[in-house]
């Protein structure tokens, strides 16, 4: 029989929380941010369950590992179930189709999950996306640590609502370098590390990481795009250009239409295999076209210190246990751990 595993809040615990609260964003069919005014009567006795799930079928405990004084798991949650985007090539209506699955209430459910079967970090970006995590945490008493892709000028609005490690945004990254306004990156990690916070970069070209590093910007941890191109939709090695992520989308079927994230896989391998902070990979299943088994190992074997991992609820078990087999597992890494 299938567990229903119930988090509940009473009145007085929810209208408590609920007197700062500010108006926030329910995630609904057809628009990026729909909004949904919510009164304190909307949430009495507000639950959030989680259905069809056995927990009973974890297969351990979800290692951890070091980001500075943060503990956290190495398999992160990723925060597009929030944001409410999927890469999905030329697939027109996945989008909606995630938005509207993605409701505030399954995205509570989904974080409550994850907690439970041993991730306690998510990383996110987007400020109204962070307040919907806040608000969980509020409603909750959660103890998920939040790692957020700031852009510039979020920084302390992120602080303000809990952000626990702060990244550079990775279309931020590429465009500063790209446009030769790298000074805007350095003012932001200064800015952050000030403020007592871990400073990290992502990226969505690592040529980008490696031009910051050869001109003496080193984060405390890089967030790379990290995952093989040995998958069909993946376009030809010599079709691709540098910053092609953050750019247009080509009708070319030889060229980049959201379906490849880590451009040049062999060079973002040596990359992560000499520097000297954590590394957290990210897109590592490329938008869903990579099987977990595949693509857990891949990161992990590579270099990788931590997995970033974007899922629906009922992928969230499976995916733990993928982790901890393959940690559990792991052969020829050459790369120590760094944290």
């Amino acid at each position: 029989m299938k567990k229903n595993i119930t988090t509940s809040l009473t009145r007085r615990e929810t209208l408590k929380n609920l007197i700062s609260a500010p108006v926030l964003a329910l995630i609904g069919a057809g628009a990026n941010r729909p909004l949904k005014t919510f009164g304190a009567d909307a949430f009495t006795g507000v639950t959030v369950q989680i259905n069809e799930v056995e927990l009973s079928e974890l297969k351990g405990e979800l290692p951890k590992g070091k980001l500075g004084n943060l503990e956290l798991s190495r398999m992160i949650l990723g925060g597009n179930m929030i944001i409410g985007s999927a890469h999905a090539r030329d697939l027109r209506y996945a989008g909606k189709l995630f938005r509207a699955y993605n409701t505030e209430q399954k995205v509570f459910e989904t974080l409550t999950l994850a907690e439970k079967a041993g991730i306690n970090a998510i990383s996110t970006g987007l400020i109204w996306s962070l307040e919907m995590v806040a608000k969980y945490k509020r409603l909750t008493n959660s103890k998920m640590k939040i790692i957020f892709q700031t852009d510039n000028g979020e920084i302390n609005r992120a602080i303000d609502l809990g952000a626990d490690a702060l990244t550079i945004v990775g279309y931020l990254t590429d465009n500063c370098v790209r446009d030769n306004k790298m000074n805007i990156l350095v003012d932001m990690l200064s800015d952050i590390r000030k403020k007592g916070y871990p400073a990290g970069m992502a990226a969505h070209d690592i040529e980008s990481l490696i031009i910051c590093e050869e001109n003496g910007i080193i984060p405390d941890y890089y967030m790379p795009t990290f995952h093989h191109d040995d998958y069909w939709s993946a376009h030809p090695l010599e079709n691709r250009i540098r910053f092609e992520a953050v750019g247009n989308r080509s009708k070319d079927h030889n060229k980049y239409h959201d379906n490849l994230f880590c451009r040049l896989p062999d060079l973002s391998i040596a990359f992560v295999n000499r520097v000297k902070v954590p590394v957290i990979g990210y897109k590592i299943l490329a938008g869903g076209a990579i099987d977990p088994k595949d693509g857990f190992k891949w990161a992990f074997q590579n270099g990788a210190d931590f997995i970033c991992v974007g899922m629906f609820d009922f992928q969230v078990v499976e995916d733990v246990n993928i982790c901890i087999e393959t940690l559990a597992g792991l052969q020829n890494r050459k790369r120590e751990w760094y944290s």
